[in-house]
């Protein structure tokens, strides 16, 4: 009975730890289709069918016998799973914003440009904005084409790795995201504030557009309906270093430029420009999108 315990709390603590997923939102136009689809991963609902079926109740039971007759070795396996649930609450916060407040998401747009404008006159809340907007068009391209890599030169390190697992999840599935009818209503600042090392914007978009998940083969859809419309709302975060100031000749320009040399952006998957050499998804020399979150789906 001890040996048939002991192969009973590996599989269970090893199940709890494989299968703890990270799940950030995904572009903004990831679309909650109903109560089995997270937002972001796409689950294929295959089910092996195998598992302990009748007999896994009386494991249980060998299980809780195990620990009353060994109570010590009953503490380790608690600290053991206090540990593993320490180690999923760490991977979450690595892809999370620094706090912000609560309540509702007013526009603060000419507030927060003057603000910034004290320490960077050259800010331009209407090229910033236009900016947003490309990147927002982009990485939608880049998440329903399955081709991250395009996505590169306007994530941090940590959402970006975060993304790309998203990506792989929807390669293993054999399914993609399509949106359609895609239109920005409006994009605006709500937030803004610094800290020792960033100073961060964070910005509301609304928008619509059609939405759906396919099967890369029949490209028919699987999940979604193509003739709906949804409206989303969804508030994207940007950060760059305190000592980063506008730059006229590179900053918010392009999606397609580096905003260090200027050179056509060809970056590799350590975030390098291919012709200077920078790494431009740290924020040193621009801003990067940092964080996103979805506010509101209809």
């Amino acid at each position: 009975m001890k040996n048939r315990a002991l192969i009973i709390f590996l599989i269970i603590a090893g199940c709890f730890f494989l299968t703890s997923k990270v799940i950030p939102a995904g572009t903004g136009n990831i679309i909650d289709f109903d109560n089995d689809y997270d937002g972001g991963y796409y689950d294929s609902g295959s089910d092996s069918g195998s598992g302990y079926g009748g007999g896994s109740f009386v494991d249980i039971i060998y299980l809780i016998e195990f620990f009353i007759h060994h109570p010590v070795l009953a503490l380790i396996v608690f600290a053991i799973m206090a540990a593993l649930m320490t180690i999923k609450s760490k991977q979450f916060k690595l892809v999370t914003a620094p706090p912000r407040r609560s309540g509702n998401y007013p526009d603060r747009t000419a507030d927060i440009s003057n603000t910034i404008k004290t320490g960077d006159p050259n800010f331009s809340a209407d090229a910033f904005i236009a900016w947003v907007k490309e990147v927002y068009a982009t990485l939608d391209e880049a998440f329903c084409s399955l081709e991250w890599v395009k996505a590169r030169p306007f994530e941090s390190n940590e959402l970006f790795a975060a993304h790309q697992k998203q990506i792989d999840e929807y390669l293993r599935s054999n399914t993609q995201p399509e949106t359609t009818r895609l239109f920005v209503n409006n994009v605006f600042f709500t937030d803004y504030r610094k800290d020792a090392n960033y100073e961060y914007i964070d910005v509301v978009i609304d928008s619509r557009f059609g939405h759906c998940i396919i099967n890369r083969d029949t490209r028919e859809p699987v999940k979604g309906d193509r003739s709906k419309t949804y409206y989303v709302v969804s508030l994207y975060q940007f950060k760059r270093s305190v000592s980063t100031q506008t730059n006229l000749e590179t900053s918010n320009k392009s999606t397609t430029n580096c905003p260090n040399c200027g050179g056509t952006l060809d970056i590799t998957s350590s975030g390098k420009c291919e012709w200077c050499g920078s790494v431009v998804t740290t924020g040193e020399y621009d801003w990067v999108l940092n964080d996103i979150r979805k506010l509101s789906q209809r």
